[in-house]
């Protein structure tokens, strides 16, 4: 039979154990939170990018930005509004940009970049219209600004990485002397990751 001082002890280390494991329990489970797009819908294949309660997230093949916004490496510079944990979209963390058109609410959206004239970049949903003599926004909608962002590492295609630097340095070694790997980060890392250094997005 376990002595009384004995049972204390593994009380002790059982609760010791448990705080200990809680928090990487409720990291997991909003890690694996549901993403969905603004009419609801469940976002097959997007990811949270970050591990609060209501966030934005994007696919695993984009790049998740500060601004909740996406940069899709496989056509780069291109922003994309995707999807957010939050189901209603009522959170101000959810990427509440194209929200006015229906038939964009039923998936990501591609934000285009309209114009930049004196340091200030204005951006179109989805396309661009320059049937006429002035270049419209498709539909007619508002232009509109978004705010800088960087970079948030960790998440989506960047799951492996958790920061930016040690991304870039990936692509210089491989231990396992796969030369093909490597350059297939550098390419489909490295050179968005330069894109997006190069020309903010403001």
């Amino acid at each position: 039979m376990f002595s009384t001082t004995k049972l204390e002890r593994t009380g002790l280390f059982l609760a010791s154990f448990i705080a200990v494991l809680s928090p990487s329990l409720s990291a997991v489970a909003l890690a694996n939170q549901t993403c969905y797009y603004p009419d609801g819908s469940i976002a097959q294949g997007d990811k949270p990018c970050g591990n609060g309660t209501d966030v934005g997230c994007c696919g695993s093949g984009a790049i998740c930005l500060s601004n909740s916004l996406c940069m899709d490496v496989r056509q780069p510079n291109t922003l994309a509004r995707s999807s957010c944990t939050d189901k209603t979209w009522n959170s101000g963390n959810c990427p509440n940009y194209c929200l006015q058109d229906t038939s964009f609410n039923k998936s990501g959206c591609s934000i285009i970049l309209f114009s930049y004239l004196d340091s200030t970049a204005e951006y179109c949903c989805n396309n661009m219209d320059a049937s006429g003599n002035t270049p419209i926004c498709a539909n007619n909608y508002s232009k509109f600004q978004i705010p800088d962002s960087s970079i948030v590492p960790g998440y989506a295609l960047l799951s492996e990485y958790t920061t930016v630097s040690n991304a870039m340095s990936s692509t210089g070694s491989n231990p396992n002397g796969d030369h093909h790997a490597t350059i297939g980060v550098g390419v489909g890392v490295g050179v968005p990751l330069g894109l997006i250094t190069l020309a903010s997005i403001a």
